[in-house]
């Protein structure tokens, strides 16, 4: 039924802020602009610094020009999971880089003097060269050797230069691994390299150990100022961002730029706005004549258009996206050369999609449009993935080394005012959070072309479906009138459906199955009743005494139908073997939970309080998940109708639940019913059942003291409400004189009159 209910708007909400914390908040964030410019000028500018980087794995077939594999690898370790240092997901810290190997190296047989890998970053200038291996076993080389190679050329050795020599069972920092694993290294500063294009960097083989290893190695650009001292770490940028990215760059001459992608963190690529500023004006906008274009468009989506890259509006109706999985490009000429200083850009401004993000890219220049200049990109952004506090840790942009005494301790003392605002207005900002929930009025509801929800159609009004009846409500109407329509119609004497549905449930819940044997589907894919006229006049009963069931349950349970014996007849059952025509009461067993009560009724201890909290089956242990373990002992606290057991998903009652208990995931119209060994034998066996005959055999014993005799008697009417016969009497105390009480007891617990309705 389309639109009959009000919506229900609900989920984690903050709690007003009071006036005085607001002015609070608006002070320290005052206080914490004023500090940032303060510290602008010991600020170190991450967004110049460009890196190159080479993983080991680039070219397994040794195919790139990058990286060329000199010796045939002996295989790859994997970094075990969780955040360990050196692990998979390891987060890192302010002195140690976040994992960014990709979770695996290669390794090598070590062959002393010998090259094993050569990478090739194919770049002219000053780098600082960052090294990572991977470490953990002590098999691994302790003097490796990181060679620069002048001409390029391994065989020649006179022109190389030692850069650096590892010790290859150690983290880069020096400190030995915890644990025997395959663990990465973190990045180990080599120094500062001046390259040419020629230049190669050699891995060579140690004196010492069986193996060697490779993984991600860098070259950062560097300007040999004084502030390009040693650091602990790289100086990446902070990943990608759906919403908003800067790239500010140094003041450049151009008439071109393209944006290209590479990879994206899902599908085609989207940009909902490209900026490019000379000084504070963006002269990217088509309103000030510049022109765009690109490698493809999505076609026939109105809002992703190449035209709206540069329209000056925001946000995913408003942009962009490829026609190429994962890459493509998009270019702005501009209307004449212009100095740029910064582009800004994003895939959602409005912050409501965070896929297509382009997480692989390089922003290029050029005056003429054919010879192209790279000038910002993502070699020198973290991993869109990595965890908010990493991003933390790698976003320290101030530091005061290089700098005189006075004025570095100055600046330690303006960043350490910075971080204790920054702290306080997080806490003045966080406030207390409750889930609550909010009736809105009904919106409108639209039928959806082709189930677009961009792609409005007309309005559909609050209604039920023709078929069954118009509830005749205008698309104004209130929630409560609405509501109320529903139920009219539902439990309108007009309507037979519902008083229909609710006799036949009653008559399978007495006789093992529905008048018609599809409780949940009355309709042309059900089984049609077997006694349509029956199921019509039981539901007319229902409707004219007010809707009472247990009007309905006396019927059915006075009725001889009911009231009949369960033997067969050779005769009916060559033609109706399934008792579909109701010739004799169907005998079937218990569910579950009858048999359970029925077995703490005959021993006397079956609690009947009403309410109150539950029992559970299971002993739970936990951990980072709950662990549900079959419980071994039962007491009174367990000893409850079975209605009230908490229910566990996926998991199943270790006694009781071998008898068709449906799993507390999923809702069934009528439980299915099986008959198994593992039944009996699992009944038969179970410490819940020993304990309940060892019970029984208690309470005859209090009853009846030493009569064996009455003792059975006693024992047949509380199981089957009859008295022995005297022969199922007399074998009854020669077993008990024989096995003992206890196992008599066992016996009828576990018997097909006990656990069958015959």
């Amino acid at each position: 039924m389309q639109a009959i209910f009000a919506g229900v708007r609900h989920g984690d909400r903050s709690l007003p802020i009071p006036a005085s914390q607001q002015k609070e908040i608006r002070q320290k964030q005052t206080r914490i602009a004023k500090l940032k410019s303060e510290l602008e000028p010991y600020r170190r500018r991450t967004e110049s610094h460009r890196f190159v980087s080479i993983d080991d794995q680039l070219s397994p077939e040794n195919t790139s020009p990058r990286l060329e594999v000199l010796q045939t690898r002996a295989g790859f370790g994997a970094n075990p999971a969780g955040t360990d240092p050196g692990a998979k997901d390891d987060p890192g810290s302010p002195t140690r880089s976040p994992n960014l190997s990709g979770g695996k190296y290669s390794w090598w047989k070590n062959e002393p003097g010998k090259p094993l890998v050569a990478w090739k970053p194919g770049q002219t200038g000053d780098y600082r060269l960052w090294l990572s291996w991977g470490c953990g076993y002590e098999s691994h080389s302790t003097d490796v050797r990181y060679v620069l190679d002048r001409d390029g050329n391994p065989q020649t050795t006179d022109d190389w230069q030692e850069v650096a020599q590892v010790d290859q069972q150690r983290f880069a920092d020096g400190t030995k691994p915890a644990r025997r694993a395959a663990l990465w290294s973190g990045f180990h500063d080599a120094g500062i390299v001046t390259l040419e294009p020629q230049n190669a960097l050699l891995l060579v083989g140690g004196k010492h150990g069986t193996a060697v290893t490779a993984d991600l190695i860098l070259w950062e650009s560097v300007t040999l100022s004084p502030s390009d001292q040693s650091l602990p770490k790289p100086a990446f940028r902070k990943p990608v961002q759906p919403t908003h990215n800067v790239e500010r760059i140094s003041p450049v001459e151009t008439r071109f730029v393209r944006f290209t992608v590479h990879a994206t963190n899902s599908s085609a690529p989207c940009l909902d706005e490209l900026e490019i500023f000379s000084g504070g004006q963006n002269v990217a906008l088509a309103s000030a004549g510049a022109k765009a274009t690109c490698s493809s468009a999505l076609p026939g989506y109105p809002i992703h258009k190449l035209e709206h890259i540069n329209d000056g509006k925001y946000g995913n109706s408003r942009s962009w996206i490829s026609h190429e999985n994962g890459g493509g490009w998009i270019q702005i000429e501009l209307p004449q050369t212009t100095t740029i200083d910064r582009i800004e850009w994003g895939r959602d401004r409005e912050g409501r999609y965070s896929d297509r993000v382009p997480v692989d890219y390089v922003i290029e220049v050029s005056e003429t449009g054919t010879d192209w200049q790279t000038i910002a990109g993502s070699s020198d952004r973290l991993p869109l993935t990595l965890p908010a506090d990493t991003l933390q840790a790698a976003s320290t942009t101030y530091h005061f080394d290089h700098l005189p005494a006075k004025e570095a301790q100055a600046g330690k003392q303006l960043l350490a005012e910075l971080k204790q605002q920054q702290g306080d207005l997080k806490r003045l900002q966080k406030s207390d959070i409750v889930y609550a929930g909010k009736f809105m009025p009904p919106g409108p509801t639209h039928r959806l072309y082709r189930g677009e929800p961009l792609a409005k159609r007309e309005q559909v009004p609050p209604n039920a479906p023709e078929i069954f009846t118009d509830l005749k409500l205008s698309t104004t109407a209130p929630e409560n009138e609405r509501r109320k329509r529903l139920a009219e119609w539902i439990a309108s004497p007009e309507n037979p459906l519902t008083a229909r549905v609710i006799v036949n449930r009653l008559w399978q819940f007495h006789f093992g199955k529905g008048l018609v044997t599809t409780p949940s589907d009355f309709g042309a894919g059900g089984v049609p009743p077997t006694h349509p006229e029956l199921l019509d006049w039981l539901a007319q009963e229902l409707i004219a005494h007010d809707w009472s069931l247990k009007h309905i349950h006396r019927l059915i349970l006075n009725s001889a139908t009911y009231q009949q014996s369960g033997q067969p007849n050779p005769r009916a059952l060559k033609v109706d073997a399934a008792s579909q025509l109701w010739w004799r009461f169907p005998p079937r067993r218990l569910e579950a939970e009858p048999i359970r009560d029925s077995i703490l009724a005959v021993t006397g201890v079956l609690d009947l309080k009403m309410g109150g909290p539950g029992f559970s089956a299971f002993e739970v242990e936990a951990e980072n998940v709950r662990h549900y373990h079959p419980k071994k002992n039962y007491g009174p606290a367990d000893w409850r109708r079975m209605i009230y057991m908490t229910k566990v998903r996926m998991e199943q009652d270790s006694v009781f639940g071998l008898f068709d208990c449906p799993d507390a995931a999923t809702s069934v119209a009528k439980r299915s019913r099986s008959t198994t060994p593992l039944q009996a034998l699992n009944l038969f066996n179970s410490r819940f059942l020993l304990q309940q005959a060892d019970l029984f055999a208690q309470r005859l014993e209090r009853e009846h003291p030493g009569d064996q005799r009455a003792q059975v008697k006693r024992a047949f009417e509380l199981c089957y409400s009859r008295p022995p016969t005297e022969s199922e009497l007399s074998d009854s105390v020669q077993f008990i004189q024989a096995e003992k009480l206890p196992a008599f007891c066992r016996a009828l617990l576990n018997s097909n009159e006990l656990l069958f309705i015959q």
